[in-house]
């Protein structure tokens, strides 16, 4: 009777001390102690946060100030309703909803990567002789390499589309600030970006939309602003690998140097077939109403080829896309032509073939140096192989 009142007691004081554990782990405040000393380990980064609540099907993250590599990320409040049990044990990440609002990321001061920079010294080759470090340092002269099988030079674009875990995002709301890096004594620019939508999920048809604003705040620029509103569309098989990619973009452009909004719209599509995948882009421009299209490519992948192929066709100038440039100066020119291209990755050739007319005037714009040029003209059909 002691022994098993004794278990009883352990039993009751193990349940007694796992509850406490899990009330004091629930409390925001140590949450938030918890964040801070996980990101106090990382070197370079300095993160500073008011308000962490992680609790059973949610989270939310309030005040959020983040820097690194001269990058700044702010972010007002962030909730995400969640199923911490379908990740922890079935990797599932279940989100019904993700919402953002108050992002403000700062690019101004980004220092670029920390590893190797331009200009630093890169490793001292290999001498003769040298001991070989890595896999391969085991293996004997003239010993045989494992036999592994041979990958393909290029197996498609959505074959690497494949999620590890099955994602379920429902619906998402998020909003965010960008400020560029100042270039060229220029004041620095920013965009602003929402995104919404949701539906992701295996064997589900998704839908984002997504507005877009760049502003460029030189007083002498032609174009100080280019509006961009758009659609993101994705469907996924059950084994949360995507089918189908397409993204539709509406983009205007204005300023003191544009009477009428000039706009261009781009559409992009993946799609698996059943012998491998297609991809599509076009691009068009609208004036008075009137849609031109500027280019358009068609490419075909077949699986396990390593080749492709496809059809390219162009037709533009100079007045449908630099008021896109934003402030940038792009030279006068005129180019017209189509034709065919086939890429094969194994054997890494490249074959292009068609007909080309084109037109170019100040090229100075570019570079100085080509001022002497004044003017380029080509007319030419060709046949290219490497």
């Amino acid at each position: 009777m002691k022994t098993v009142r004794s278990w009883l007691i352990v039993l009751v004081a193990a349940v007694a001390l796992a509850a406490l554990t899990l009330t004091v782990a629930l409390i925001p405040a140590v949450q938030r102690r918890v964040v801070l000393w996980i990101a106090s380990g990382r070197p370079g980064m300095t993160l500073e946060v008011d308000h962490v609540a992680i609790r059973p099907g949610m989270a939310e993250i309030r005040g959020l100030r983040l820097q690194q590599a001269g990058v700044q990320v702010a972010v007002a409040e962030a909730s995400f309703d969640i199923s911490w049990w379908q990740a922890a044990v079935h990797r599932r990440l279940i989100l019904r909803s993700a919402r953002v609002t108050g992002m403000k990321v700062d690019l101004t001061r980004y220092s670029g990567p920390t590893g190797l920079r331009s200009g630093s010294a890169s490793p001292p080759p290999s001498q003769p002789g040298a001991p070989v470090i890595g896999p391969q340092s085991d293996v004997k002269a003239g010993a045989a390499l494992p036999d592994n099988p041979a990958q393909p030079a290029f197996a498609g674009i959505l074959n690497h589309l494949h999620l590890p875990w099955e994602v379920v995002l429902d619906a998402c709301d998020v909003e965010v600030d960008i400020l560029f890096p100042r270039t060229s004594g220029k004041l620095p620019g920013g965009a602003r970006l929402k995104l919404t939508g949701g539906h992701f999920g295996p064997r589900r048809d998704a839908e984002f939309d997504f507005d877009a604003t760049v502003r460029n705040p030189d007083p002498g620029a032609p174009v100080d602003e280019v509006t961009t509103r758009g659609a993101l569309t994705a469907t996924l098989n059950g084994r949360s690998a995507v089918e189908r990619v397409g993204i539709h973009l509406d983009a205007a452009a204005r300023g003191p140097l544009v009477p009428a909004a000039a706009r261009l719209q781009a559409d992009i599509v993946l799609a698996r077939t059943p012998v491998g995948e297609t991809y599509a882009v076009a691009l068009n421009s609208l004036e008075a109403g009137v849609v031109s299209r500027l280019l358009n490519l068609d490419g075909d992948y077949v699986a396990g080829s390593s080749t492709l192929t496809g059809s390219w066709q162009v037709l533009a100038n100079h007045r449908q896309v630099a008021p896109f440039a934003l402030g940038f100066a792009v030279p006068e020119f005129s180019v017209s032509g189509d034709g065919r291209f086939e890429v094969n990755f194994a054997a890494m050739n490249l074959q292009l073939a068609g007909r080309l007319t084109g037109h170019a005037s100040r090229l100075d714009l570019i570079d100085s140096r080509l001022r002497e040029l004044n003017e380029l003209g080509v007319t030419a059909a060709f046949d290219l192989r490497s």
